[in-house]
């Protein structure tokens, strides 16, 4: 009838159970359970630990591998379980985010340890993004990264994570959002999967079930 449209007045209704695979209202045990299942099955290895195990976890995952250079992004971590010192025992040196050349080093660096914004359950992802305390390198450059995860930052789905990154960042969406499941996969290569092509090879969750 040539009148303009009338412009919506909120968002759309969306029912839950037409999108979501994960439940808003799963206990955290069964978070723990889903996201651990989903991680594993697109490569991640998963330690389960309680804080006072962390170091040992850790002690694990880099042992499988030849560890001299550790770039240290892991936020809070870092002084709770006194990583650099921990890790200068094993004669490891570390280059923490935030350092001068510590872009320059994360490119030679063996490993990262860092922490995560979230998690997801639904797909065994880690989510993270830039800002000034989190370069976009932190998760890209070196062939191992073991990721310090607490079992209250594991959400249902992406739906809320998208919620979690709106409210954290206030609207303003940071340059960079990753959302990482398990090492770097490709198949453009003859449709062959090959792992570690652009981003870590081996991935560490160490999911700490009582933080």
């Amino acid at each position: 009838n040539g009148e303009a449209p009338l412009p919506p007045t909120g968002h759309p209704i969306v029912h839950d159970a037409l999108y979501r695979q994960v439940s808003r209202d799963e206990p955290t045990s069964e978070l723990i359970t889903r996201y651990t299942a989903a991680a594993t099955a697109v490569g991640m290895k998963v330690e389960l630990a309680e804080s006072g195990g962390v170091l040992e976890a850790l002690d694990r995952c880099l042992s499988r591998h030849t560890i001299k250079q550790v770039l240290l992004n892991a936020g809070p971590f870092a002084e709770k379980y006194y990583l650099r010192d921990h890790l200068a025992g094993h004669n490891i040196t570390t280059a923490a985010w935030g350092e001068p050349q510590c872009r320059a080093r994360a490119w030679n660096a063996d490993a990262a340890i860092t922490d995560c914004h979230w998690a997801l359950a639904d797909n065994g992802a880690i989510m993270v993004w830039s800002d000034s305390t989190f370069g976009r390198s932190s998760t890209l450059t070196m062939p191992v990264h073991v990721v310090l995860l607490p079992a209250s930052k594991i959400l249902p789905d992406l739906a809320d994570g998208f919620a979690r990154l709106s409210a954290e960042t206030k609207g303003q969406l940071p340059s960079n959002v990753v959302n990482s499941a398990g090492p770097s996969k490709t198949a453009d290569i003859e449709m062959n999967l090959v792992t570690g092509v652009h981003g870590p090879k081996y991935v560490y969750g160490i999911l700490i079930r009582d933080l």
